[in-house]
């Protein structure tokens, strides 16, 4: 990493790497498994982000129960697509045993320069620090 590459990243629980670089953009990975990681919410809105053998456990519940609709169980596979892009597919079964599937994929780069948080505050600083940097040495160089 040079002198002017400039990084940030986020691990969460030893499974999703989340990464923005000057240099490369944004990243994310899958930290101990190979290309597969799941996330699936039971009944009472436990949620459980596994891969790779390790498990994280977190609460889902005032989530689930913003979209109105009583959902039993929900289940998401993503998996590394090409370039920034990362598909999913995501089964909802409802209460009683209807279940709605859905797949996709999104870009990485565009959500993380797009949302408002602060991983993505910081990834816009960053990409326009790169930018503004490059901009200069122009400058100075005459061109």
């Amino acid at each position: 990493m040079a002198a002017t590459d400039l990084q940030l990243r986020v691990t969460v629980g030893k499974l999703i790497e989340l990464a923005y670089s000057t240099n490369e953009g944004p990243t994310a990975r899958i930290v101990k498994s190979g290309n597969n990681f799941r996330i699936s919410v039971d009944h009472t809105g436990k949620a459980k982000l596994s891969g790779g053998g390790e498990s994280v456990f977190f609460y889902g519940e005032p989530a689930m129960s913003g979209l109105g609709i009583s959902i039993s169980r929900v289940s998401i596979l993503f998996t590394n697509g090409d370039g920034w892009n990362l598909n999913y597919s995501a089964t909802f079964t409802l209460v009683g045993s209807s279940s709605i599937s859905l797949m996709g994929s999104f870009n990485i780069e565009e959500l993380l320069l797009s949302c408002s948080g602060w991983l993505c505050e910081a990834a816009r600083l960053l990409k326009g620090r790169n930018a503004k940097i490059e901009q200069q040495l122009q400058q100075i160089m005459g061109r």
